[in-house]
């Protein structure tokens, strides 16, 4: 992992940002010696974001289904 300090970090902060991404991460390192990581985030979709379906229903269809789902309910 490569390893910037917080000036070169200042300085190239997009070239930093595109090494993390291609590489996993990219160290950063303070005067005192402390080290933090610089790591892309992981992107989750919600498992309710799914793809629709086109049944080609019409407006009137959908309702005649709603009402019998009330009244058998």
């Amino acid at each position: 992992m490569n390893t910037y300090t917080v000036t070169e970090a200042r300085q190239n902060l997009g070239q930093l940002l595109n090494r993390a991404l291609r590489e996993g991460g990219v160290w950063i390192k303070q005067r005192d010696g402390r080290i933090f990581i610089v790591k892309p985030a992981v992107h989750k979709d919600s498992p309710l974001n799914v793809e629709g379906l086109n049944l080609n229903l019409g407006m009137e269809t959908i309702l005649e289904c709603i009402e019998d789902g009330r009244r058998n309910s």
